[in-house]
């Protein structure tokens, strides 16, 4: 945050400091409480560091998904789906790490 704090200051706009952040995959698998596959669940960013770009992903029918975090940071992926509850889930990701994530939803 100091970084991203002293690049404004400069003048460097927070489109440009998001651009040079490294690409992050996360990769993540949705379950039921009986740990079935969700398919269908709709992931998204709901927090994370700077302005985050509108970025979201469907499971598909082995419940898995994927997203790809601007760059390192605390992340929280949201996670619904119809006949769930909606579950919210923090992730820290490092630059260059890919990072794996399971999620429950509860009916």
């Amino acid at each position: 945050m100091l970084i991203l704090a002293a690049c404004s200051q400069l003048g460097v706009s927070r489109q440009e400091q998001i651009a040079k952040m490294t690409p992050t995959p996360i990769f993540g698998v949705v379950r039921d409480d009986q740990g079935q596959p969700v398919a269908n669940a709709r992931a998204s960013f709901i927090s994370g560091p700077g302005n985050l770009p509108d970025i979201a992903a469907l499971t598909d029918e082995d419940g898995k998904f994927s997203l790809t975090a601007p760059g390192a940071g605390d992340y929280t992926i949201q996670i619904y789906a119809d006949g769930f509850l909606t579950n919210e889930v923090s992730v820290k990701v490092s630059e260059g790490e890919k990072k794996d994530v399971e999620i429950r939803l509860s009916r």
